[in-house]
């Protein structure tokens, strides 16, 4: 088993980005001081480059390559750090719109990496069932409370 196969590594990887993602959606929010935001791009570029090794770790142990590539593309915009990249560049406004919809877009392609975690974890422990039961029985509870009770 690889090391980035390794669930102790998937859920530590998960918290780090559900940590990124709060800060990423902090600084496209709100206006955050100029100390912060260098610290937020720190470490969101640290999480990048976990994230770059991770990805290409598994791009080289896979049989195929290029069905890995399709599946597995927002892992790779994910694995960007905007940030440093256009940091010289947000001077000007208009560039500054662009960035924040890059920005967006990263934070949709995390959330759809840390999904992919919690879809394995609800299979894996048969929750999804469990929620869908449950879900199944409020509503028709609901249902029926609503049709049949004067």
């Amino acid at each position: 088993m690889s090391f980035y196969q390794n669930n102790k590594f998937n859920y530590f990887l998960s918290i780090l980005i559900v940590i990124d993602l709060i800060l990423i959606t902090l600084t496209l929010i709100s206006d955050v001081g100029e100390n912060l935001y260098y610290t937020i791009i720190v470490f969101d570029t640290i999480i990048c480059i976990i994230l770059f090794i991770e990805f290409f770790t598994r791009f080289f142990d896979s049989d195929d390559k290029k069905h890995f590539l399709i599946k597995n593309w927002t892992e790779l915009i994910a694995a960007i750090p905007f940030d440093l990249i256009m940091l010289p560049f947000v001077l000007n406004g208009s560039l500054l719109r662009v960035f924040k919809v890059l920005k967006f877009i990263k934070v949709i392609a995390l959330f759809s990496q840390f999904f992919e975690t919690i879809d394995f974890f609800l299979k894996k422990t048969h929750l999804d069932e469990i929620f869908g039961i449950t879900l199944l029985v409020v509503l028709a509870s609901t249902l029926g409370l609503y049709l049949f009770d004067p």
